[in-house]
């Protein structure tokens, strides 16, 4: 039986609107095995940005529109759905956008959304079957109101035999840009800091920030990342780089990574740094000749650039320096390779653009979830998981503190429970609150984890 017909029959729209939902709150609440939840949101983002071509531009209003689809307090809904067969509201997605945006657009928005999304499901067979047949138990069990017709297709549907999939089914993934096997990349260059090691033990691939730096990429040779503290900005760079060395795609030996550490990084310091890679990379120059115009040999080169912490930067050459080599970037065809800035703020004096700026946010909720409750088998109900997945706001370094907080010493689920629940949706409130409620634990258990959370 056609699986993909559930998904493309108008017959069964109000349906597969609930599938859609269910899926969409479980990804971020219970990350299947079997259904990949990064792939789902790949889609989810795919369909809303079709969806509202020409009326929503900002990512961060489509990050939000998604956690609106996976809030708590969805939870009763969905129990009356998978224990009672209570469908869900009918106009459920335009009530949801409308928690985001003007009700007048997502009314707009939410149809075109749901046929995206149908469609994009739809067209893929080995997805739309491990779909139906997560959510077959609660297929047959819904009280849908279908006329002959439509029950009579979904009663064909889910009358497929249920076995192993067979090879019509069994299609190839979706095309991925990641690897699990990542080689170590170990660069380094004088008067720098490290590169982030890629460790798996501690580390989930951040599928969506990849994903959004391959597209900038693919558009520009230049790219500016900003983010807040902690937020994962140099994970994401060394799960790039590590990707690309290990697909093949990079060579580690053409990597000019530098990081910039405040009172060590200076201005000659950064240039010698520069200078011998360079030299070592490209045609011999005079040393006169690269100190007048330090850019020269770098935009003639097939380099991967990478100036990390940017932040830190006080000298004022640094600035110009940088400034130049952004400007000319977008007039010379000699540059083959990529060069990228990190930082926590924008720049004073570089004039940044939609097509060369990523504002990146952090984990998604799911990749979230995944860090806290797989990747770290942290021992947490469902429902805290997910709530501390959600209120982290995607930063790493203060779900790691969390983490440590939580073996530090036992906590019983309410304190859990109450620590998550009142955790504020301000970034610099929560650092705060971050700070408050662990310093004590750490003072009494491992009082060096202080001088990081002081640091956050």
């Amino acid at each position: 039986m056609n699986f993909v017909a559930f998904f493309a029959s108008p017959l069964l729209d109000v349906v597969s609107q609930n599938i859609i939902a269910a899926l969409l709150y479980d990804i971020a609440a219970e990350p299947s095995t079997d259904i990949n939840p990064e792939a789902i949101e790949e889609i989810f983002y795919e369909s809303i940005t079709e969806g509202a071509q020409n009326i929503l531009k900002s990512e961060q209003t489509k990050r939000r529109i998604l956690d609106s689809l996976q809030l708590k307090e969805l939870e009763p809904a969905f129990e009356k759905l998978f224990l009672h067969g209570q469908p869900l509201d009918r106009q459920y997605f335009v009530k949801r956008f409308s928690a985001v945006i003007s009700k007048k657009n997502a009314k707009k928005i939410a149809p075109l959304f749901l046929a995206h999304f149908r469609k994009k499901i739809a067209a893929d067979d080995a997805l739309s079957k491990r779909i139906v047949m997560k959510y077959r138990k609660y297929l047959e069990n819904g009280k849908w109101q279908l006329n002959g017709d439509a029950m009579s297709e979904l009663e064909m549907i889910l009358t497929a035999p249920n076995g192993k999939h067979d090879a019509e089914t069994e299609a190839a993934p979706r095309e991925e840009i990641l690897t699990d096997d990542f080689e170590v990349v170990y660069i380094k260059n004088n008067h720098s800091g490290q590169l982030t090691y890629w460790r798996q033990s501690e580390f989930v691939i951040p599928v969506r920030g990849l994903r959004n730096v391959e597209n900038y990429l693919q558009k520009s040779p230049r790219l500016y990342i900003t983010g807040i503290a902690g937020g994962g900005k140099s994970v994401l760079i060394s799960a790039y780089i590590n990707n690309l060395v290990a697909n093949g795609d990079l060579d580690k030996d053409r990597v000019f990574y530098y990081r910039f550490m405040e009172v060590v990084s200076d201005y000659d310091s950064f240039i010698a740094s520069l200078d011998s890679f360079l030299r070592a990379n490209s045609e011999p120059a005079a040393d006169d000749e690269f100190e007048e115009t330090p850019e020269t040999l770098l935009l003639q080169s097939d380099c991967f650039v990478v100036l990390d912490d940017f932040q830190h930067v006080r000298d004022d050459r640094l600035y110009d320096l940088v400034h130049r080599l952004w400007e000319r970037l977008e007039e010379v065809d000699s540059f083959q390779g990529k060069f990228i800035v990190v930082s926590r703020e924008q720049p004073k004096s570089i004039s940044l653009s939609e097509r060369d700026h990523f504002d990146y946010h952090g984990l998604s909720v799911s990749e979230s979830n995944a860090l806290l409750r797989d990747k770290w088998d942290l021992n947490l109900p469902k429902l805290v998981a997910r709530s501390v997945a959600k209120k982290m706001l995607g930063n790493p370094l203060l779900m790691l503190l969390f983490r440590d907080w939580l073996a530090s010493e036992h906590h019983t689920d309410t304190e859990m429970e109450r620590l998550v629940e009142y955790m504020p949706k301000d970034i610099d409130r929560l650092r705060d609150y971050v700070m408050e409620h662990l310093y004590e634990a750490f003072e009494r258990t491992d009082s060096r984890l202080n001088s990081i959370l002081k640091g956050v």
